[in-house]
């Protein structure tokens, strides 16, 4: 989880003093729409640096405090940094804080001369045009540059692109971190004759990492960057990780400093005055509970329209039998249930976000109880990146959890990859898995320390429940047994009927009728089916995870 994000850079203004000219311009700018604290401007050598703290809230990520640092840098520039701590995790499709604060666009690069463009730039680079090569060397150097904190992915733009392709890939522009950039064909040939060691592929785009970011090249072909949006997407949150877990460099390190200072006010510099600092981001449970009130409301709201649905069709259905003078009531009900499912609509999709935005609490929440116990596994949760794809989810977790076993079709799993979702769903799979084990591990732990298992080891849903360290998913979504239409339906049984070991039913198989459910009933409405064995062999199964297995709605 990315929650902290920050990059350096220069600017160039063309003030006749720089430094004030730029602190002056960005103070007007932020006056309206920020909250922000008086800059505190020191001396050091002769040089001015200036500090301030901003708050805003990004629709997208909650409550965002950043600090800010200014100092002159060259003969006519500013160095400046940025660091931002948000109140849920950044994402793709939240504004970069930099771009809120004005330090994007025409006269701001990074330290290595990259411009931070606030949308996608086309290099104009042709093999025939001196200025051209210039640039095409020019921008080779900048690759290899330690300085360059913005990874860079270079797009071949041809013939056969459409607007689809070009919008999943300008999604991804991120300046600071992921810049896009798109090339010809011919200037595509012209950048691989000095990097044949990093050449783009034909039709196809090259991600170019910043040096120090720790990260690999990725090559991208054509039909990934037309069929998989969500390998773009990773590639971003891939990026956003590995620039959340570095050591903030230049000017982004004074900044931080002076975020350690609000954070943890008890310990002030000896050379700097004590903050008056900016109101505080809700706390983990506080962020909880506004997330399932807003669940709650959305809920109820989509279960009223879904009565009044209900209501309508069944008059509708009545009308039909009857003789056709009842055809014009037949026409009202119809444009009745027109509406109230266009009225649905919109209350689907805010309980989809009301509930995306519960998980991701109650992963924070999760993370934050393990990080005030000291928990060794909390660093891991926090700062690492989930698989790239089920089936190496699905690896990863059998060889991490001790007490779990992973029975699961890796290939079933796989076809969950080419929707759009399959990133949000391996997060919440993982927290899932993560979630289970800990539950394993709290009632292995209780009967190792001669003790009974409490009423919270009860099973996963009264584990979830406690909200004890270790969980990182709602019960809201654990299901302990199936419908009786499927548990009686021989078929559908078999169909949640997976391979145990003999020490937990003797015939080698067992129904998997627990679940979790990692979307709603949407197809292909994931769900991962469980066995819990720990009163037995203190084990947990894992015997599917793809999408929703046959009922008698899907049959």
């Amino acid at each position: 989880m990315t929650r902290r994000i920050w990059t350096a850079g220069e600017a160039n203004l063309g003030f006749s003093e720089p430094f004030w000219g730029l602190l002056q311009e960005v103070s007007e700018q932020w006056r309206e729409r920020l909250d922000l604290l008086p800059w505190q401007v020191t001396f050091a050598d002769g040089l001015p640096t200036a500090c301030t703290l901003a708050r805003w809230h990004d629709e997208v990520v909650g409550e965002v405090l950043a600090a800010i640092a200014l100092r002159p840098g060259g003969e006519s520039e500013v160095d400046w940094g940025v660091v931002a701590d948000a109140e849920r995790q950044w994402v793709a499709h939240a504004v970069p804080p930099w771009v809120m604060l004005g330090f994007a666009g025409e006269g701001f690069c990074d330290p290595s001369g990259a411009l931070l463009s606030e949308h996608p730039s086309t290099l104009p680079i042709e093999p025939t045009d001196r200025r051209s090569c210039e640039l095409v060397e020019a921008m080779v150097t900048g690759f290899n540059s330690p300085a360059r904190t913005t990874g860079l992915l270079v797009v071949t733009v041809d013939s056969r692109k459409t607007a689809e392709r070009i919008d999943q890939i300008m999604a991804v522009h991120w300046p600071g971190v992921l810049s896009v950039a798109f090339i010809s064909e011919s200037g595509r040939v012209a950048l691989n004759a000095l990097l044949p060691d990093r050449q783009v592929p034909a039709s196809g785009a090259r991600f170019y990492p910043a040096v120090d970011d720790g990260l690999a090249d990725v090559k991208l072909t054509r039909s990934t960057l037309r069929d998989r949006p969500e390998v773009l997407t990773a590639l971003l949150k891939k990026t956003m990780h590995a620039r959340g877990a570095r050591t903030p460099t230049g000017m982004a390190s004074a900044a931080a400093v002076l975020l350690q200072r609000v954070h943890h006010p008890e310990s002030p510099t000896e050379d700097t005055a004590p903050l008056t600092a900016l109101p505080q981001t809700p706390s983990a449970q506080e962020q909880l509970a506004a997330a399932l009130e807003q669940v709650a409301a959305a809920e109820a709201a989509a279960e009223s329209a879904d009565r009044q649905r209900r209501i309508v069709e069944e008059e509708l259905h009545h009308l039909k039998t009857l003789s056709s003078d009842q055809q014009p009531g037949v026409r009202v009900l119809q444009q009745q249930l027109a509406e109230v499912s266009a009225e649905r609509d919109p209350l689907e999709s805010l309980l989809e976000q009301a509930e995306s935005e519960r998980d991701e609490a109650v992963h924070q929440r999760g993370v934050l109880m393990l990080r005030s116990q000291q928990t060794p596994s909390w660093q891991d949760l926090e700062q690492e990146s989930v698989a790239d794809t089920f089936p190496e989810l699905l690896a990863e977790v059998a060889q991490r959890y001790e007490l779990l076993r992973v029975v699961a079709d890796p290939a079933a799993a796989g076809a969950l990859d080419a929707y759009p979702k399959a990133q949000a769903w391996r997060q919440k799979a993982f927290d899932a898995i993560t979630t289970m084990h800990a539950y394993a591990q709290a009632k292995q732990q209780a009967r190792a320390d001669g003790r009974p298992p409490g009423p919270h080891l009860a099973d996963l849903l009264a584990f979830a429940r406690s909200g004890v360290p270790g969980v990182m998913i709602s019960a809201n979504i654990i299901a302990l047994t199936e419908s009786a239409q499927v548990m009686n339906t021989d078929r559908y049984r078999r169909a949640r009927t997976f391979a145990v070991r003999p020490q937990t039913a003797s015939s080698g198989r067992a129904v998997f009728a627990a679940h979790i459910k990692l979307d709603g009933a949407k197809a292909p409405a994931p769900r991962l089916h469980f066995f819990d064995d720990t009163d037995n062999t203190g084990l947990v199964y894992v015997g599917w995870l793809g999408p929703h297995l046959i009922t008698s709605r899907t049959d």
